[in-house]
């Protein structure tokens, strides 16, 4: 596992650099601040380490006030 993410790490830098030396500065830019967000998400999710079914989908936090003081929603 980590000789596969050593060879996405290195893949992934070397294609940054070709897209600076080529004059494509702002998608390298973009590429770079992208992969620093998803690449360590990737890296938990392919270790196992990232688990959605934590997250909970009630709607019945979305309205814990419980009354119109939001001004939101159908009173």
């Amino acid at each position: 596992m980590k000789i596969f993410i050593s060879f996405l790490g290195l893949s992934l830098f070397a294609f940054i650099v070709y897209l600076f030396v080529s004059g494509n500065v702002a998608l390298a830019i973009i590429i770079a601040l992208g992969s620093l967000i998803f690449l360590p998400l990737a890296i938990m999710a392919i270790k196992g380490r990232l688990n959605f079914s934590e997250v909970s989908h009630d709607s019945s936090d979305l309205h814990a006030s419980g009354g119109t003081s939001g001004g939101v929603g159908p009173s």
